[in-house]
């Protein structure tokens, strides 16, 4: 019965305290309050709470060290928990530490400004199992706390915590309330200098709100559309001036751009309609504007440029087509070889969703992967039976002399580095520099992979053709070990799910 209503009469104090706590919003209130409530359960010389913050623990507030003569070393007491044993260890198992005597434990720092205190009770402030802090009990006698203080004062603490983490996230919300409207301000006052700005940088600008409508336009970018200011701001959406068949991935960027905007892409190309219906071909610049969800867009015509690069791409093209036959050539028995491998490198390179220009440079070194070979004996390349140790060398050597033909090209991709590792291996025991894991390039590892299943499915010279799950059969036993596992995994789907086939 004694202890029914003393149970009782703990619960009526501990919700005075809760609401006591949980109606004020200043931290420093909030502290008061606690120093005060602790103070009428357990009485101290001192008292103090230190906050975590990235490793660090850092005094925000304490009463009575001022009568000791360490009130100023206290509250600006801040150092790397990894600087503290006793309270690393109470932060990282979450428990109450009591230290009856602090002159004999070893682990007790003691600092000059703080060598009167005989004893300590440490109790973790916990919010959601995670330590934000801890609240310290001094006393200048030995023995001052007992084990039965810890369950006196755990429901305070209890309390304490989310009063605490409350007030701290309604002060953050202040600030950053407060910075916002700085800004806005700052936005407001800057506006017609902004638009003086906007106006004459000498590129097409837009400003697209959320909903994609272009709310401003400058004048470069109605010559560049067609249209006059009036008609686009606020009437028009920025998805009405792109391509069909670019439309899905412009809508793709803005929703990245709105969820995470470091992960949206700021710079791209894509085909826009002008009012009279032509196609030009533009590069864009895209950000967030801080602290609103518009964004600002810089676009240049590229559409010259375009065409020009495709002329050259088409010469490029052509001459990789002539290196390729120059090589299937040299050695017939290998005829269309790295046509296929070519197939299958740019359908996995798609399978694993890499950029355009990777899977580009992945097409132009599939093309052209055994150029090294030209400089091989043709009795070698198409000997009928088992090749000689030094024949083999002679064999491995393509790679470094493919890489040697190329290194001087300034391809738009590292197409001679590609070839120079196409054979190599993740354990290390692929050639010619016995590159591991990482160290090799992603398109190498594709290539790799495309040019293993190609070749060994088809007929050589010293074997007949072993088959396709012949060779599905070899990189799956050795997914992780020779070959990237993730490109393992994207060329069994696709031979197994999707019904790759080589043409």
């Amino acid at each position: 019965m004694k202890d029914m209503k003393k149970n009782k009469a703990q619960l009526k104090v501990l919700t005075k305290v809760a609401l006591a706590l949980t109606s004020k919003i200043s931290l420093t209130d909030v502290l008061e309050e606690i120093f005060q409530q602790t103070k009428l359960l357990i009485p101290y010389s001192a008292c103090n709470i230190n906050l975590i913050e990235k490793g660090k623990i850092y005094n925000v507030y304490s009463i009575g060290y001022d009568k000791y003569g360490g009130k100023k070393f206290v509250n600006s007491f801040a150092h790397l928990l990894e600087e503290l044993p006793l309270e690393k260890k109470t932060i990282e198992k979450a428990r109450p530490l009591l230290i009856s005597d602090t002159y004999k434990n070893h682990q007790w720092i003691i600092f000059k400004e703080t060598s009167w205190i005989k004893s300590r009770l440490s109790m973790p402030i916990c919010i959601k199992g995670r330590v934000i802090g801890l609240l310290n009990l001094d006393s200048h006698i030995p023995g001052k706390f007992k084990k039965g203080d810890i369950k006196k004062l755990q429901p305070l603490v209890n309390i304490a915590a989310v009063a605490l983490e409350n007030t701290r996230l309604f002060e953050k919300f202040q600030q950053a309330l407060t910075e916002y409207q700085k800004i806005e301000g700052a936005l407001v006052e800057s506006e017609e200098r902004y638009r003086t700005l906007f106006e004459n940088t000498g590129t097409a600008m837009i400003i697209i709100e959320e909903d994609t409508t272009i709310s401003m336009i400058n004048k470069e970018g109605e010559k560049l559309s067609g249209y006059t200011k009036d008609e686009i701001e606020n009437k028009m959406k920025w998805t009405e001036f792109i391509v069909p068949e670019d439309l899905e991935r412009m809508k793709k960027y803005h929703s990245e751009r709105k969820k995470a905007e470091d992960e949206a892409p700021t710079e791209y190309e894509f085909r826009l309609i002008d009012k009279k219906g032509r196609v030009k071909d533009i590069f864009v610049r895209i950000v967030v504007i801080p602290n609103t969800k518009k964004s600002i867009a810089s676009l240049t015509d590229i559409t010259k440029r375009k065409h020009a690069e495709e002329r050259i791409k088409k010469t490029m093209n052509a001459a990789i087509d002539s290196m390729s036959k120059i090589i299937e050539t040299r050695d017939p028995y290998t005829s269309g070889h790295q046509h296929k491998v070519c197939q299958l490198a740019v359908t996995l390179a798609q399978e694993l969703g890499l950029f355009e220009d990777k899977i580009e440079g992945i097409r132009i070194a599939s093309l052209i992967h055994d150029i090294g070979k030209i400089g091989l004996p043709t009795e070698i390349l198409s000997k009928p039976t088992e090749l000689t140790n030094v024949e083999f060398s002679l064999i491995k050597g393509h790679s470094q002399v493919g890489y040697d033909i190329l290194k001087s090209i300034e391809f738009p991709y590292p197409i001679a580095q590609i070839i120079l590792q196409h054979h190599e291996r993740l354990d290390g025991s692929g050639y010619p520099q016995g590159l591991k894991g990482e160290e090799i390039l992603l398109e190498a590892r594709i290539l790799g992979v495309a040019d293993v299943v190609e070749a060994m499915s088809s007929h050589r010279p010293y074997r007949p053709a072993l088959g396709i799950d012949k060779a599905l059969e070899e990189i799956s036993q050795n997914r992780g070990i020779l070959y990237d596992p993730e490109v393992v995994d994207a060329c069994l789907k696709l031979f197994g799910k999707k019904g790759f086939t080589f043409k």
